[in-house]
């Protein structure tokens, strides 16, 4: 009977922990995470060679070379959402890029950094939708190794 009742105190355990670790998991996945790529608020549209260009990391930065201030990842549709802006804005952003994803491609890494001295953005409180061209040649097909070595 001890035996029948601790078996049945470890499986209550158990699904009690499961549950408390499922709702952390539930939790921790909300769209509500600082620089989320949720709809609403500025977005950034990133294209390349006139198509929009998803899985793309838009930082944002007050002057060049400063500590990140805000960021969002660039959706299939090429939109990048910034729920979280600072206040008061800069009246400029400094923009830095890189490449996210695992779609076969990657941003190269020359022309992100050619890229991010020469663009910035406007405040997107004066300009809630904004355009970002990565430039051509900017987007590298991955290849795998066995390629490489032919």
């Amino acid at each position: 009977m001890a035996h029948q009742l601790g078996n049945s105190f470890r499986a209550v355990s158990l699904r009690v922990a499961c549950v408390f670790v499922a709702s952390i998991a539930l939790c921790g996945c909300s769209d509500s995470t600082p620089g989320s790529n949720h709809p609403d608020g500025p977005l950034v549209r990133v294209m390349y060679q006139g198509k929009p260009l998803g899985d793309v990391q838009v930082m944002l930065h007050a002057s060049k070379g400063s500590p990140v201030i805000a960021q969002s990842i660039s959706r299939q549709d090429g939109n990048a959402y910034f729920t979280e802006v600072p206040s008061p804005e800069p009246p400029e952003y400094y923009v830095t890029v890189e490449s996210v994803g695992d779609g076969g491609w990657m941003l190269d890494p020359k022309a992100c950094q050619q890229l991010s001295k020469s663009i910035s953005l406007q405040s997107l409180e004066s300009s809630p939708q904004q355009q970002l061209e990565i430039p051509n040649g900017a987007v590298r097909p991955l290849m795998n190794s066995k390629r490489r070595r032919r």
